[in-house]
């Protein structure tokens, strides 16, 4: 067999180029990266990395697997990126500091590098549909569908366990893909699976009690937020939200210490939060045929905000919780829940892989 350099150079070779010359879906990719570099004895568990637009996000867990074992995160950390840095030297020494080049990876897309919308399930074959969906989706990003990788993922109805027979397709520019797969190729490492935000974090609220009976999450990251609607570990529908948690700080920087809950209580942003939300859930009623959301949850924080939760509650008429990390997740000791608020993606990219897990 050739050396893994020989073996890994085309594949890169191909990835790297300015233009796919055969059009990939993520299984295409994945398919051909998967098992590249790895040789020796396996690190136990799954490794999830984010590439974010301010750094890079990385939580090692394992999963024990007997009655009523939570997933355990041993490590997670996050790392900023400076001007000019190499992502995929800066996650390999991520890697090498914590001896984990052996593990499997699970990656996860930024918002920003893709698009996700409903369509039709194509009248063929299920192995086929995202090469169908090629030349269907013109109208819904601003680049040549030749460049596309595409992902596609069923699209639930109203009816439990009946296929809706609509589907939701993930498109991203080839180049975009390339450069997160390129995280990992660039290190030899184990690439099992590209996740992208909606389902990693589908794949944590998976594990509250809420999501059996219907439950929005809220995320904000720096500069947008996403509010999803979920139920029986299944995602129904997602919606940007153009607030972030910088602007959310920012409009409450002059308020003193005092004056900081009746400042969020007064809040216009959190009154667009809480009407983006509403309107998430409404739609979730109607088009889904779905009861009300039992709640809403706010995902873990990198700053929490003292009296966003009750804000939130007072104008939705709702419960409105803060996520209990520690209702899903062991946390090993000496973990620091704002470090995983930082790498919730990468906690979410994780557990997506249990199944599948050493």
């Amino acid at each position: 067999m050739p050396p893994w350099s020989d073996r890994l150079a085309p594949l890169l070779d191909r990835l790297r180029s300015p233009a796919l010359q055969t059009p990939l879906d993520w299984k295409a990719i994945l398919a051909q990266a998967r098992g590249l570099g790895v040789r020796g004895k396996k690190v136990e568990g799954v490794v999830g990395m984010s590439l974010q637009p301010d750094g890079i996000g990385m939580a090692h867990m394992t999963f024990p697997g007997g009655p009523g074992e939570k997933p355990r995160l041993l490590h997670c950390q996050f790392h900023p990126l400076a001007a000019g840095q190499s992502p995929g030297r800066v996650a390999a020494a991520m890697v090498k500091a914590r001896k984990l080049e052996k593990a499997r990876f699970a990656g996860v897309l930024d918002r920003g590098s893709y698009v996700l919308f409903p369509a039709e399930a194509p009248d063929l074959p299920r192995e086929e549909w995202a090469s169908a969906m090629r030349w269907r989706i013109k109208e819904q990003i601003e680049f040549p569908p030749a460049q596309a990788v595409i992902e596609v993922f069923d699209m639930p109805g109203p009816i439990p366990d009946r296929d809706s027979g609509r589907i939701y397709v993930a498109v991203a520019r080839g180049a975009d893909v390339r450069r997160h797969v390129n995280l990992f190729l660039d290190g030899g490492l184990n690439l099992t699976a590209i996740d992208i935000p909606e389902l990693a974090l589908r794949n944590l609220a998976a594990g509250l009690a809420d999501d059996r009976e219907g439950m929005a999450l809220l995320h904000l990251e720096a500069g947008h937020g996403l509010v999803l609607m979920l139920k029986k570990g299944r995602f129904y529908l997602s919606r940007r939200i153009e607030i972030g948690l910088h602007a959310l700080l920012e409009s409450l920087v002059d308020a003193s210490e005092e004056d900081l809950p009746r400042a969020i209580s007064n809040s216009r942003l959190v009154d667009q939060i809480a009407l983006e939300a509403q309107r998430t859930m409404d739609y979730f009623e109607s088009h889904f045929s779905q009861a009300s959301a039992v709640s809403l949850h706010i995902a873990p924080l990198v700053t929490p905000i003292p009296g966003l939760r009750q804000a939130l509650a007072e104008r939705l008429g709702m419960r409105v919780k803060e996520f209990p990390l520690q209702e899903v997740l062991d946390l090993a000791d000496g973990i620091d829940e704002r470090e995983a608020a930082r790498v919730l993606l990468a906690l979410g990219a994780a557990l997506g892989e249990r199944g599948g897990a050493a």
